[in-house]
């Protein structure tokens, strides 16, 4: 199992841009697939959730329908429910 973050995403999609830019604010690492630009991925996502959704955040076998922001946030972080968000870091001071 990977441990870099996944993102479904479309081109003409403003809640995928709203999570692409939500990660890239910080500096977090994740593979994008655009089905725009890889419309042969449909099927591995319907065959993963049972549909094709975007934008789709996926880590550590969890995934994260929409624009959910805080879910991201606390799904980074590993539940736990500080702000400070990093990327595959533990969270010793929380």
């Amino acid at each position: 199992m990977s441990d870099t973050p996944v993102l479904y995403t479309i081109n003409s999609c403003s809640r995928c841009q709203t999570v692409k830019n939500y990660l890239t604010s910080f500096h977090i690492k994740y593979n994008e697939i655009n089905l725009s630009e890889t419309p042969s991925r449909h099927e591995d996502l319907k065959e993963y959730i049972g549909e094709v959704y975007v934008p789709l955040f996926i880590y550590r076998n969890r995934t994260i329908k929409g624009d959910r922001l805080e879910e991201i946030r606390q799904l980074i972080n590993g539940g736990c429910g500080c702000n400070d968000i990093r990327n595959n870091e533990s969270h010793s001071t929380c």
